[in-house]
C-alpha cells in the first residue's frame, strides 16, 4: 500500500483522488465540492494562526543562549524583561577609550565577547535592552522587530552584518561609538524618539533608506567607509551630519528635513547625492568638502541655506532646484555651479528678494558668461561686464587712452601749439622720426652693455667706474623723451585723455591733417566708454 502524505492538503488531495477513481461524474462533482470547502475551512484557520498573539519568551531564556555560545533565533515572539548583557559572565577584550568616552559618554575599556549569532525578527522587546560594550562575532539580525524601551548599542563592535530594516525604536536609541565591520541595514527603520549615532563607523555599505527619524538624529564625526543610502529618508527633527566623513558614495536622493540639517565640515569623497531632496529647515553645507561631483538637482530650498567656504572638486549640479530663503556661499560655489537657465532666474530674483545685490550680481555675471555664443556677448562682458561690472568700463578706457596716446607719441600725430614758432614746431611734428627712436635705443643700450662689461673687468681686478643709479635712469629719460617735436610719452598720454573724456582736444594742441579721423574715433570711443559707465552704475547702485 502506497505510503499517505502527513500534511492536511496532501492527505485530503490523496484520499479524493484515490476515491473519486472509477465514480460517476455526479459523484466526482459532489466530491470536489467538499474538497474546496476543506480547503477554505483550512486557509481560514492559517490566517487565525497567523494573527495570534505573539509567543511570550522571557529574556534570560535569551540571555542564556548568549552566554553558552548557542545560536539565538526567533521570530514572531515577545521578549519580556530586561536584554541586558552586562549580566552575563563572558569573556572580555580590551580597548583603548579616551577620558571624554569613558567619562562622559558611559564606555568602558572592556567589551563582552559575543560569539552566538542573534536573529530575532518580527519580534516585540517589551523591557530594555542593553548590548553596548559588546563585542559581537556572529551576526545580528533584529529586522522588523519592534523596541517599545530605550535600546542601547554604545561603543559595541559588529563583525557581522547588522540588520534592522523596518525594525521601530519607540524609545531612544544609542549607537555612539558604534563600529559595524559588515552591512549596516537601518532600511525603513522608524525611531520614534532621539538616536546616536555619535563617531559610529560604518566599514561596510550602510542603508537607511526609507528610514524615518521623528526626533533628533546626530551622526556627528561618523565616518562612512562604504556607500551611504539615505534615499527617501525623512527626518521629523533635526539632522546632524556635521564633521561626517563619506568615503564612498553617498544618496540622499528624495530624502526629507523638515527642521534642521547638518552637513557643516563633513567630507564627501566620491560622488554626494542630494536630489530631489527637500529641506524645510535650515540646510548648512558651511566648510564642506566635496572631492567629486555634487547634485541637488531638483531639491528644494525652502529656509536658509549655507554653503560658506565649501569645497567642490567636481560639478555642483543645481538643476531645477529652489531657492526660498536666504542663501550664503555663492563666491564658493560660482565656478563649479552647474544648473538650467530658469534654475538661473530663479537665484537671480532669490538674491534680490533677500537683498543679496552683491551675490544677484555675481551670479547674473556666472550666467551670462557660462552661455557665451556670440560677438555681442564678448563686447558686453569686455565692455561692461553684462552691465553688473563698472570697472570694467574704466579698465577699457584706461587701455584705450594707452593705446591712443601711444599711437601719438611715435607716430608725430599732435604737437603743441606755440606763438613764437608755431609753423617750425608745426613742420616737425608732421614729420616720421623713427630714426630718433632707433638712435635713442641703440644709445642707451650700448650703455648697458657698458656697464655689463665694467662689472666684468672689475670682477677681474680692473679699474672701471661704474654707477648703478644709470640705469634707473632709463625708464625716466623715456617717459620724458620726445622723438617727433617737443611731444613727451606724457604729454600724448595726457592729449590722449582729454579728447577721451571731452568732446574736442586742449586749446594749446594741434593734431596734424593725416591723424584726425584717430582722435575723433578716439572721441566717440570715449563717450560710449563713458555712457556705459554712467548706465552701469546706476545700475549697481540703485536698487529697486
Amino acid at each position: 500500500m502506497p505510503r499517505v502524505p502527513n500534511s492536511k492538503i496532501s492527505r485530503c488531495m490523496y484520499l479524493v483522488l484515490d476515491f473519486v477513481g472509477g465514480k460517476s461524474k455526479a459523484q466526482k462533482l459532489a466530491v470536489v465540492v467538499l474538497l474546496i470547502l476543506n480547503l477554505l475551512t483550512l486557509a481560514v484557520d492559517g490566517v487565525e494562526t497567523s494573527e495570534s498573539p505573539l509567543r511570550e519568551v522571557p529574556a534570560t531564556e535569551i540571555l542564556t543562549k548568549i552566554q553558552n555560545g548557542k545560536i539565538v533565533e526567533y521570530n514572531h515572539i515577545t521578549v519580556k524583561g530586561d536584554l541586558n548583557l552586562s549580566m552575563l559572565d563572558l569573556p572580555t577584550k580590551y580597548v583603548i577609550k579616551s577620558s571624554y568616552e569613558i567619562g562622559s559618554m558611559g564606555l568602558s575599556q572592556t567589551q563582552k565577547v559575543v560569539n552566538s549569532t542573534i536573529r530575532i525578527i518580527d519580534s516585540a522587546f517589551e523591557g530594555p535592552a542593553d548590548f553596548s560594550n559588546a563585542h559581537l562575532n556572529g551576526g545580528v539580525d533584529l529586522s522588523g522587530s519592534n523596541f517599545t524601551n530605550d535600546f542601547n548599542f554604545g561603543g559595541t563592535t559588529f563583525s557581522g552584518d547588522a540588520r534592522f530594516g523596518g525594525a521601530t525604536f519607540s524609545e531612544n536609541a544609542g549607537f555612539s561609538e558604534t563600529t559595524f565591520n559588515g552591512y549596516a541595514g537601518f532600511d525603513g527603520a522608524t525611531f520614534n524618539r532621539n538616536v546616536g549615532f555619535f563617531r559610529a563607523t560604518f566599514s561596510g555599505d550602510a542603508g537607511f533608506n526609507e528610514a524615518t527619524f521623528n526626533r533628533n538624529a546626530g551622526f556627528f564625526r561618523a565616518t562612512f567607509s562604504g556607500d551611504a543610502g539615505f534615499r527617501k529618508t525623512t527626518f521629523i527633527g533635526d539632522a546632524g551630519f556635521n564633521k561626517a566623513t563619506f568615503s564612498g558614495d553617498t544618496w540622499f536622493n528624495e530624502a526629507t528635513f523638515n527642521r534642521n540639517a547638518g552637513f557643516g565640515g563633513a567630507t564627501f569623497s566620491e560622488n554626494a547625492g542630494f536630489d530631489g531632496a527637500t529641506f524645510n529647515g535650515y540646510a548648512g553645507f558651511n566648510e564642506a568638502t566635496f572631492s567629486r561631483d555634487a547634485g541637488f538637482d531638483g531639491a528644494t530650498f525652502s529656509r536658509n541655506a549655507g554653503f560658506d567656504g565649501a569645497t567642490f572638486g567636481g560639478d555642483a549640479r543645481f538643476n531645477e532646484a529652489k531657492f526660498e530663503g536666504y542663501f550664503s556661499g555663492w563666491s564658493t560655489l560660482e565656478n563649479t555651479f552647474t544648473c538650467d537657465e530658469a534654475t538661473y532666474q530663479g537665484l537671480i530674483k532669490n538674491f534680490k528678494e533677500h537683498g543679496q545685490f552683491d551675490e544677484a550680481d555675481d551670479c547674473y555675471f556666472s550666467y551670462r558668461y557660462r552661455n557665451m555664443d556670440s560677438l555681442q556677448d564678448l563686447l558686453g562682458l569686455i565692455s561692461c561686464g553684462f552691465g553688473v561690472r563698472p570697472s570694467y568700463a574704466v579698465y577699457l578706457s584706461i587701455i584705450l587712452i594707452v593705446i591712443f596716446g601711444f599711437l601719438y607719441w611715435i607716430g608725430g600725430g599732435i604737437y603743441k601749439l606755440s606763438i613764437q614758432n608755431l609753423e617750425s614746431i608745426s613742420d616737425k611734428a608732421r614729420t616720421w622720426s623713427l630714426s630718433l627712436i632707433y638712435n635713442f635705443l641703440f644709445s642707451e643700450t650700448k650703455k648697458i652693455f657698458s656697464h655689463i662689461r665694467c662689472i666684468s673687468n672689475k670682477i677681474f681686478r680692473y679699474k672701471c667706474e661704474f654707477k648703478p643709479e644709470n640705469l634707473i635712469k632709463i625708464p625716466n629719460k623715456l617717459w620724458h623723451k620726445s622723438f617727433t617735436t617737443n611731444v613727451s610719452l606724457k604729454d600724448a598720454l595726457y592729449f590722449s585723455a582729454l579728447v577721451f573724456f571731452t568732446l574736442h582736444p586742449p586749446h594749446d594742441w594741434e593734431y596734424s591733417e593725416q591723424w584726425r579721423y584717430v582722435v575723433l574715433f578716439e572721441d566717440i570711443l570715449g563717450g560710449v566708454f563713458i555712457t556705459l559707465f554712467i548706465v552701469t552704475l546706476g545700475n549697481v547702485i540703485i536698487r529697486y
